[in-house]
């Protein structure tokens, strides 16, 4: 039997997240088991316990493929980057990609309705809540580390209040999210992206 490479393992880990999606989309979080999405993936449940350690890290990893594949957080990771000229830029395309259709996509999806169940603790367990906690932790890390870069290129103002901007960032675009998912929305807002330059004028209000 040939050795499998460390190619083979990725792309075996990549075909059970897109199993995992599948069956996620079909079934709902709650009701999929591993051996569901062993099956479809047409693995062993050995293979996806290989390469995660439970369903709530395989969400996890999911929700973190998801975000490379559609590129939502391309721009938010330019932005936090020490030797990125134009921060402030990047934080404003990144806002834009919120209103996107593959971001709308995502915020109607079925995977975003499981991540809205388990922050509401409808499912899932509090390690798996504190995985996808992590996530939003870590999008506020690059926030701020995104308008720090902009205060040291003096795009922002010096005594910007950093940890403010980034909360009225974070709140403005999950309050975004919110009203898509409450009015049951086919398309993005067409306002939103008038709205990006109040944004960014607003939270040079915020100084220390």
């Amino acid at each position: 039997m040939p050795k499998r490479t460390h190619a083979d393992a990725m792309e075996t880990k990549r075909n059970i997240l897109r199993s995992a999606l599948n069956m996620f989309t079909l079934q709902g979080y709650e009701k999929t088991s591993l051996s569901d999405i062993a099956r479809d993936a047409g693995v062993t449940r050995g293979a996806i316990y290989w390469h995660f350690e439970d369903k709530g890290e395989l969400l996890y990893e999911l929700c973190l493929e998801v975000a490379k594949e559609k590129r939502f957080s391309e721009y938010i990771l330019m932005a936090s980057k020490e030797d990125e000229e134009n921060p402030l830029g990047c934080i404003r395309q990144w806002i834009l990609m919120h209103a996107k259709d593959e971001a709308h996509q995502f915020f109607t999806s079925e995977i975003f309705h499981i991540l809205d169940g388990i922050f509401a603790s409808r499912y899932g367990d509090d390690k798996t809540r504190e995985r996808i906690y992590d996530l939003l932790s870590m999008r506020m890390y690059h926030i701020t580390e995104a308008l720090q870069n902009a205060v040291r290129r003096k795009q922002l103002p010096p005594d910007l209040n950093i940890d403010m901007a980034a909360s009225y960032i974070h709140t403005v675009l999950i309050g975004y999210v919110e009203t898509l998912k409450v009015a049951n929305l086919s398309k993005p807002l067409l306002s939103f992206p008038h709205a990006v330059d109040r944004i960014i004028d607003t939270i040079k209000t915020f100084r220390r």
